[in-house]
C-alpha cells in the first residue's frame, strides 16, 4: 500500500511516518554549540591585554588609540548624557563616582569630577595609575586609585551613587 506525502508548512513533501516523527529539538539542542572558555584561556587572554596597555604611552592619545583629537568631543557628549541623567526623578546622588578602566584619568577629570565630590579610579595598568595620581590629586575630589583589572575588581556594594565605564567594556 502507497502512502501519500505528507505536505509541510513550507510546502515541501515528507514521507515520514509518525514513526518517524522526532520531538522538535530542546532550546539547549538549538543553540550554537561555541566551546566555553576555560580559565586558563581568560587568563591567556587578560594576560594578553595587560602586556598590550603596558606598551602604550600613558597620554590621551594613547587611551584612545591615536585618536586624542576626539576626546573634548567624547567627553562634551558623556556630559550631555548626565545632564540627562540628573533631571531625571529620582535623580542619582553625586557623591561617590566609581570610574572602570579609567587609564590615566581622562574621563575623571574632564567629566566625572565636575559633577561628583568624589571619584574612585579602577584601572589595570601600573604607569596608568601613577600618571592619574598626580594628574587628578590637585583637584581634590580624587578618592582611591584601585590598581585591579575590572575582571577582578568588586565594587563595594552601596558607595557608588554612578559606576562609569566608557570605552573599556569591550575588553572585558
Amino acid at each position: 500500500m502507497e502512502t501519500e506525502p505528507n505536505i509541510t508548512a513550507n510546502g515541501e513533501a515528507n514521507n515520514n511516518t509518525t514513526d518517524d516523527v522526532q520531538p522538535p529539538p530542546t532550546e539547549e539542542e538549538q543553540m550554537p554549540s561555541e566551546p566555553i572558555p576555560t580559565a586558563k584561556q581568560e587568563d591567556k587572554y587578560y594576560q594578553d591585554a595587560r602586556k598590550y596597555w603596558s606598551r602604550i604611552a600613558p597620554t590621551v592619545d594613547g587611551m584612545l588609540g591615536g585618536f586624542g583629537s576626539i576626546s573634548f568631543t567624547d567627553i562634551r557628549g558623556s556630559d550631555q548624557f548626565l545632564k540627562n541623567l540628573f533631571k531625571m526623578k529620582p535623580a542619582p546622588g553625586r557623591g561617590q563616582a566609581l570610574d572602570c578602566g579609567a587609564g590615566i584619568g581622562r574621563v575623571s577629570k574632564g567629566l566625572l569630577m565636575a559633577w561628583f565630590d568624589r571619584v574612585d579610579l579602577a584601572e589595570q595598568d601600573g604607569a596608568f595609575c601613577e600618571t592619574a595620581g598626580k594628574e587628578l590629586e590637585a583637584t581634590g575630589k580624587l578618592g582611591t586609585i584601585y590598581n585591579k583589572g575590572l575582571q577582578e575588581f568588586v565594587p563595594e556594594e552601596g558607595k557608588y551613587d554612578l559606576i562609569w565605564s566608557q570605552w573599556v567594556l569591550g575588553h572585558l
